[in-house]
């Protein structure tokens, strides 16, 4: 077998990568959706917000992984959505 280039080195990085944060990810929703119904308004806010956050780190995580798939040669940072 030929050895990895730096890109599919990376890509292969990536991909692992991605695939433990959408594990820990997972983690999160569940104990968020298990904890809603214990929680009083104030603190079902400050769940959503939590609950916001992991979404958005889901969003990047499956942009990393479309990067670690993508024959293209462009930079994560290109593959990732603006937050602006």
């Amino acid at each position: 077998m030929p050895p990895l280039t730096e890109l599919a080195r990376a890509r292969a990085v990536a991909a692992a990568m991605a695939c433990d944060l959408n594990s820990e990810l997972t983690i999160i929703a569940s104990a968020a959706a298990l904890l809603r119904p214990a929680l009083d308004t104030g603190s079902r806010l400050l769940l959503i917000e939590i609950e916001r956050a992991a979404d958005r780190c889901a969003w990047k995580a499956a942009s990393v992984q479309q990067f670690a798939k993508s024959p293209a040669r462009a930079p994560v940072e290109a593959l990732l959505p603006n937050e602006g």
